[in-house]
């Protein structure tokens, strides 16, 4: 089009990107290819075809209510364009004043709104909630897969120890090159209420409930579904 501008005046020159066998073509504003991000508008980049028809509608809309259209071609449609200038909630269409008048240029202002790329992504837990019915978070993803892990190490530790392939958590913290504490609180793992653990293995268990919490709880069963699920 050659008239299209941002709204800091900057013109916004044709591009183009290919992805697999499809072209897509944008304006872009100038500004962007010589490095000066800064210096470019609240708009930078758009898609053209999307602009080109919506400059085509805004014209036509004016042609049609002046009910000289008919035999119009694309030439004639921009004749009278001067200049597109695209704004984060609109573009404004502006056009010379018609060569037998008097009249000066006049502006159209079409709503619009720049395509929006984020793709926004929610995690979507199963339905939970506690004594006073509020909704619960589960944990991560990531959460999920540390917590089995340390549930199984600590069941393989102790089966170790009841088979007598170590001599006890001593052995087991030379080998791990950790401390015997740290050994120890691990294995309390392995004593984990069944309701607990398949909490941890379907995600359900409440978001902030940590390893290290896990290791914390008391040895009755029925205390530790208080602890963690109220």
């Amino acid at each position: 089009m050659g008239r299209i501008f941002d709204d800091r005046g900057n013109p916004m020159t044709p591009s183009n990107a290919n992805k697999g066998e499809v072209r897509y073509r944008y304006y872009v504003s100038c500004v962007l290819a010589q490095g000066r991000r800064e210096e470019a508008g609240s708009v930078a980049r758009v898609p053209a075809p999307e602009i080109e028809a919506l400059v085509r509608r805004g014209l036509g809309s004016e042609t049609d209510a002046g009910g000289d259209h008919e035999g119009r071609d694309e030439s004639d449609r921009y004749a009278r364009l001067e200049r597109v200038v695209v704004r984060p909630s609109a573009v404004e269409i502006t056009r010379r004043g018609a060569p037998s008048t008097k009249a000066g240029a006049d502006t159209l202002i079409v709503p619009w709104s720049p395509p929006c790329h984020t793709r926004h992504r929610q995690v979507i837990g199963p339905p939970q909630a506690d004594r006073e019915g509020k909704a619960i978070r589960p944990i991560r993803a990531e959460a999920r897969a540390r917590h089995l892990e340390a549930i199984a190490r600590a069941r393989f530790w102790l089966d170790e120890i009841v088979a007598g392939r170590v001599a006890g958590t001593a052995e087991i913290a030379e080998r791990e090159r950790c401390s015997e504490r740290s050994v120890r609180l691990t294995l309390s793992l392995a004593f984990l209420s069944p309701e607990l653990v398949r909490a941890v293995a379907q995600g359900t268990l409440p978001h902030g409930i940590g390893v290290s919490r896990l290791t914390e709880l008391p040895a009755s069963w029925a205390g530790q579904k208080h602890a963690v699920l109220g």
